[in-house]
């Protein structure tokens, strides 16, 4: 947040954190405008209360120019304010500052008129103390509505110049008057630019802060996600691991249960993989199942499912939905696809390169949600019943079926 000038713009290094800034307080310090209008503009007006206690001269001018014409225009901005809100977002944030702030100023006019154009002003004794009415345009635009900085200095400025032409078109007032009050309203001046300076630098630092902390959760939620995924996979493949394939398991078999969806459960097992370690050695085993795993990914993602390690050479898959269907199709291409990896496996008899053998097995609902499987764990243990006969009858094969659904209600009242 440093800049160069920090008494002339308070402003962040970053352009992104002060459109950010802006943004998001916009639509408060619009409310604010409407709302500190409202109230001050009584105010403003039951000053009049006092130019009548001066005179009945000084009370119709000051009417005219207060009820006339500075009333009017404040009435018209504060029903665009409340009205055309929609309107004003559509504006740079620079416009309703700039035109906010110039209320001070006008207003500063209605009171400098007075005491340019009322004869008994000029040498009447309640001059010196009109004067005071500038202090509470300071603080109206200073504090209360809490104008940007740079809007509150130029604000000020020129609430300052038209007190001082005031003071010097007064040429009737005594000198010692004259310094006190300059010296009054200065004072007041720097005072409420003071407050106005340290009110922006605090908003400026509470949204630092904000971001900062809203930063802070956003980096703890994505590790917290980060650990949470590396909990759910496996250290040596990266694929699911078995805790992450249980999951997916228990809230697929209730989907298709609620959805008398099928579900299907394809275990796959590395052919001849204890004579693949003991002539390669373990890394060459470890790494031979990082293929495997990649090949069965790149084939299982096109039918949306994801691979688990299921424990040691063996994965499984769990497809649920329409995707049930093509179990047995996805199960020979994941034998295909890691044939087609062609990995050298010298100790696999009569194919000389790894291969997988896949059981698979799919529960059909009923229209009551109802399956031949009591339980998940039974489609589990069907797929692996599936496997030892693909594994029976040669490897490098998928073997598998359907539990067939009981008979609906309505199936068997028809």
């Amino acid at each position: 947040m440093k800049h160069p000038w920090p008494w002339l713009a308070l402003r962040f290094e970053s352009r992104d954190d002060e459109r950010r800034f802006v943004a998001s307080t916009r639509e408060a310090r619009l409310r604010h405008f409407v709302l500190s209008g409202w109230f001050a503009l009584p105010i403003y007006l039951a000053f009049l209360i006092v130019d009548w206690q001066i005179s009945v001269g000084v009370f119709l001018l000051a009417a005219f120019l207060r009820v006339g014409l500075f009333a009017p225009v404040a009435v018209v901005m504060l029903l665009i304010g409340h009205f055309g809100r929609a309107w004003l977002r559509r504006l740079p944030a620079e416009v309703t500052e700039i035109a906010v702030g110039a209320s001070a100023p006008l207003c500063a006019l209605s009171l400098a008129g007075v005491l340019f154009l009322s004869p008994e002003m000029q040498s009447g004794p309640w001059a010196i103390f009109y004067h005071g009415g500038f202090v509470p345009i300071l603080v109206y635009g200073n504090v209360v509505q809490r104008f940007r900085f740079r809007v509150a200095l130029v604000s000020t400025l020129m609430v300052l110049a038209i007190h001082w032409a005031s003071l010097w078109h007064a040429v009737s007032l005594p000198v010692e008057l004259v310094v006190p009050m300059l010296t009054f309203i200065g004072a007041m001046a720097i005072y409420t630019l003071m407050t106005n300076f340290r009110l922006e630098r605090e908003e400026r630092q509470r949204f630092m802060q904000t971001q900062r902390a809203r930063h802070l959760r956003r980096e703890l939620h994505e590790t917290q996600s980060r650990l949470e995924e590396l909990a759910r996979r496996d250290a040596l493949t990266g694929s699911l691991n078995r805790r992450a394939f249980d999951d997916l398991l228990s809230e697929a078999w209730s989907r298709a249960r609620r959805d008398q969806q099928p579900l299907a459960v394809l275990l796959i097992d590395v052919d001849h993989f204890k004579a693949f370690n003991d002539h390669y050695g373990h890394p060459a085993g470890d790494e031979c199942l990082r293929h495997v795993a990649s090949a069965l990914d790149r084939c299982a993602v096109l039918s949306g499912g994801q691979v688990a390690r299921f424990g040691g050479e063996e994965f499984a898959l769990v497809l649920s939905g329409p995707a049930a269907w093509d179990a047995e199709s996805l199960a020979e291409g994941l034998v295909a696809a890691v044939r087609g990896a062609e990995l050298r496996h010298d100790r696999a008899p009569g194919v000389g390169q790894v291969t997988v053998s896949v059981g698979w097995a799919r529960s059909l609902m009923d229209d009551r949600g109802s399956a031949a499987d009591a339980s998940a764990q039974a489609v589990v243990d069907r797929a692996d019943a599936a496997l030892y006969r693909a594994k029976r009858a040669g490897r490098n094969r998928a073997s598998g079926g359907d539990g067939l659904a009981p008979q609906s209600s309505l199936a068997a009242a028809s």
